[in-house]
């Protein structure tokens, strides 16, 4: 069974840029750069200093059982195509390549499953499980191995983001964002307008955090995104943080 997916906040079949800067744009961006650098670095020390909290989303499946975050079952490949959720035994949604599994939802009790070209779930409760589709892929260059879902506990959701596969006719292909709510699988527009991948959350604001695909984060911090399940709240330098590290890494 797969998971359906329904848009909210329907986009054009479009691929998303940005526009290019030039002449006295182009100057005017540098300029502004500059001087939030230097006021980030200037920032008193008892302003705000939230940190974005990251985890591994899954876990890499063997025949030894391996601990999921959230789930108080052991999980296991006893042998080829088929995955061991403490005492039960299940065919996998994903087939003879399982590699990993996670997040894991506590609300929906599905269990997340990867399989190099395809994503699925499994209710460790039922076993019921499906596959998620389409399948999402990034670089857009890359559509050997899917991307993997992503859990923001904050907000208790997952999310699911990459570019499609080219088109069977013209090749084209769309960068998409889904939120997995429990069985409820969405379009979210207003990150697929900024191509934002989710990259975790802000405890203490109590949101998700999103950083542009192609950015490499957190060593770059200006396309940073706020969200709160259903809208952007705030975008870099004005959201939440003064300074915004991994809460991993030493200030």
């Amino acid at each position: 069974m797969a998971l359906s997916a329904s848009i909210r906040d329907v986009t054009s079949e479009s691929v998303f840029k940005e526009p290019e800067l030039t002449g006295k744009r182009s100057l005017t961006a540098m300029i502004s750069t500059a001087m939030l650098m230097l006021a980030i670095g200037s920032a008193d020390a008892d302003e705000t200093n939230h940190c974005i909290s990251t985890r591994a989303a899954s876990f890499r499946l063997e025949r030894e059982p391996v601990a999921i975050a959230g789930l108080d079952l052991p999980v296991s490949l006893p042998r080829e195509g088929f995955v061991q959720v403490g005492e039960m035994i299940r065919p996998s949604p994903v087939g003879d390549f399982t590699n990993s599994a996670g997040p894991f939802d506590p609300a929906s009790q599905r269990l997340y499953l990867w399989a190099y070209s395809q994503n699925g779930w499994i209710n460790v409760r039922t076993g019921e499980s499906g596959v998620i589709r389409p399948p999402l892929y990034f670089p857009a260059n890359d559509v050997e191995d899917s991307t993997f879902i992503e859990r923001s506990e904050v907000l208790g959701v997952q999310f699911y983001s990459g570019y499609t596969a080219p088109h069977w006719l013209t090749g084209a292909q769309f960068y998409r964002v889904y939120q997995i709510d429990g069985a409820e699988m969405t379009r979210v527009a207003a990150l697929e307008a900024r191509m934002l991948r989710y990259v975790g959350d802000d405890p203490e604001a109590g949101l998700a955090v999103f950083a542009r695909a192609d950015v490499l984060w957190p060593r770059d911090l200006s396309s940073l995104a706020w969200y709160d399940g259903e809208r952007i709240t705030s975008t870099f330098p004005s959201g939440p943080p003064v300074r915004t590290r991994r809460c991993d890494l030493p200030e």
